[in-house]
């Protein structure tokens, strides 16, 4: 997770102490057989993306320098596939936001996820889909073949209309069929107001809300199934 403006690491049980695995970094992920962290460094306007290899336990700092997987300009949010093979992000290297894919992490071609002024990629659990968030705060699928090399299909629009903030992210759940998705504080009646929205066949099915405790004060999160 980032702290300050460094990658750190603590058991997920809270306790222990805070160790700082690299500084100058921000949005820290592990591959999924956890045996590299993969980072953001901002190199003035531009950013780029590091991976180093990490103790089996993922607790100490990465041995030896990190290694240089992609730079773009503005480059921001990404996300690595469930297999480790590719890596999504977002830059403005066209002059607008958009998506791209490559290889990781050589990064050996580039493919361009045809949604228009597409952030926040993140991969469905099998891999199969990518979901951006387009010009008008929609969230898109997109159907991809991560067989020999990258290939994308038609996206569709999987949930519109509601106010999300697009700029605070959101992520999937460990299923693959769920995502969480800050709303806007004005799309609440209450500081601490959680909605959660059960999305099937592309209609909103289920709409509730639940008062939760002053820590989430501001942050009201929409979770999505898409089934």
């Amino acid at each position: 997770y980032t702290c300050a403006t460094s990658v750190c690491a603590r058991p997920a049980d809270g306790g222990g102490t805070r160790v700082e695995l690299v500084t100058d970094a921000a949005d820290g992920v592990v591959t999924p057989d956890g045996r590299q962290l993969v980072f953001r460094r901002r190199h003035g306007e531009d950013s780029a993306i590091y991976t180093a290899a990490i103790g089996s336990a993922g607790l100490s700092a990465p041995v030896g320098t990190p290694s240089l997987v992609v730079s773009a300009r503005v480059l921001s949010e990404f996300d690595i596939s469930p297999d480790g093979r590719f890596v999504a992000y977002s830059s403005r290297e066209t002059g607008v936001d958009s998506v791209f894919v490559t290889r990781f992490p050589v990064a050996d071609g580039k493919w361009e996820v045809p949604v228009r002024l597409a952030v926040f990629p993140r991969w469905s659990a099998k891999g199969d889909r990518l979901f951006v968030f387009d010009e008008l705060s929609r969230l898109v699928e997109v159907p991809v073949d991560l067989g020999r090399s990258f290939a994308a299909g038609v996206p569709a629009v999987r949930l519109s209309g509601l106010a999300v903030q697009v700029t605070a992210g959101y992520d999937r759940f460990p299923d693959g069929t769920s995502f969480i998705v800050p709303l806007a504080p004005a799309a609440t009646t209450s500081a601490t107001q959680v909605q959660v929205l059960v999305i099937r066949n592309g209609c909103h099915d289920d709409l509730r809300s639940e008062e939760h405790t002053s820590e989430l004060q501001s942050l009201a999160y929409l979770v999505c199934r898409l089934l």
